[in-house]
């Protein structure tokens, strides 16, 4: 039972760290369409 749930808490973990690579890329994408957009207007700033 131990090694199985040791097991099931890396995988969580490992799952955990691409999450927020994703969500690290998604944030960084959204900042670069944020000065692309806040070029365009300036309605859009607040994001």
């Amino acid at each position: 039972m131990n090694e199985e749930t040791s097991i099931m808490n890396e995988d969580i973990y490992v799952m955990n760290e691409k999450i927020g690579e994703i969500g690290n890329c998604y944030s960084v994408k959204k900042d670069i369409i944020a000065k692309i957009v806040g070029k365009n207007s300036s309605i859009i700033s607040h994001y």
